[in-house]
């Protein structure tokens, strides 16, 4: 069976959000980690979470282990370079990572290229064993919709959007996603880039007009429709909805509960994001809430909940 380690780095208040990334797109509930071993093989860059992601050719109790049957095997690479993948749950000196990096270079057949390399290995000291195979490096490509020319200041930001994305599908791309308050289009930005079937809904024209903007600036396909939530007719697999949405005012509470309520008729599956705690409010419409979790920026601090209808 395939063996994959996953590195990843996250900041303190993005704890729970990123362990509730990690049990639905990973299917993995370990929590205070930020490293996992798993056999989902997924893209380092389709989460904002992921520093490195290795795929395992050898696990051993030591350097000098896979050195042995590096040498052994006569393993050879042409244009290769070595790096050491930092684990940000396990100290490791930094001489020692240099000098463990070297001996693996130095026991594979081929050239190195440390500028221009053709491929990357790399080695890392997790699970108290030393793992050694093809890593791929987070480069940080998503984050170009970060400066989507139409945009407002209360937009869902964008970190939090791609991981929703990843949340509501659980990685499944035949899953039917919709925004169905969809602002200027952030998650269905993040949805169309990882390759989903989402689509957008706006109730005001001019939002919804920028909107459609932003998606054929970046060259995909246009998924948003101008027309309110509530006259949405087709059935998705997930919602993700953002309350209070369209405008900076103070939206009451009954509507915001309506906008819930209409969820309840095109999806059984809801990703709630709010400004406020909203747990109980939701039960009361026959959504069961599954999971919750929050980020904070500053003071402004936002809650997430994962929700199921009730059957």
């Amino acid at each position: 069976m395939k063996k994959i380690i996953y590195l990843f780095k996250l900041k303190e208040d993005e704890k729970t959000l990123f362990e509730l990334e990690l049990k639905e797109y990973f299917n993995d509930n370990t929590k205070n980690t930020k490293t996992i071993m798993t056999n989902v093989d997924v893209d380092v860059e389709s989460t904002i979470f992921t520093r490195y992601k290795l795929d395992v050719k050898y696990s051993c109790d030591s350097i000098d282990q896979i050195v042995d049957i590096l040498e052994k095997s006569q393993f050879s690479l042409d244009n290769y370079k070595i790096i050491w993948a930092k684990n940000e749950d396990c100290y490791y000196e930094y001489s020692k990572q240099i000098e463990n990096v070297r001996k693996i270079g130095n026991s594979i057949i081929g050239e190195f290229n440390l500028k221009n390399p053709s491929c990357v290995y790399g080695i890392t000291y997790a699970f108290n064993q030393y793992h050694f195979g093809k890593i791929y490096v987070h480069n940080n490509s998503w984050m170009k919709h970060i400066n989507k020319p139409k945009s407002y200041s209360y937009s869902l930001d964008v970190r939090l959007a791609k991981t929703l994305i990843n949340i509501a599908s659980k990685g499944n791309h035949d899953c039917k996603i919709v925004d169905p308050c969809c602002g200027v289009g952030t998650i269905v930005l993040e949805g169309l880039y990882m390759g989903y079937n989402i689509e957008g809904y706006e109730i005001n024209s001019l939002v919804a007009q920028n909107a459609i903007y932003n998606v054929e600036y970046y060259g995909y396909r246009n998924s948003i429709i101008n027309l309110d939530m509530f006259d949405i007719k087709k059935l998705y697999d997930v919602a993700i909805l953002d309350i209070p949405y369209g405008v900076c005012d103070v939206v009451e509470e009954s509507y915001q509960l309506q906008l819930i309520k209409g969820c309840y008729n095109i999806t059984d599956k809801l990703i709630l994001i709010t400004s406020f705690e909203f747990k109980d409010k939701i039960e009361t419409i026959n959504y069961q809430v599954l999971d919750e979790a929050f980020v904070k920026k500053a003071n402004f601090k936002r809650y997430i909940y994962l929700c199921q209808k009730n059957k």
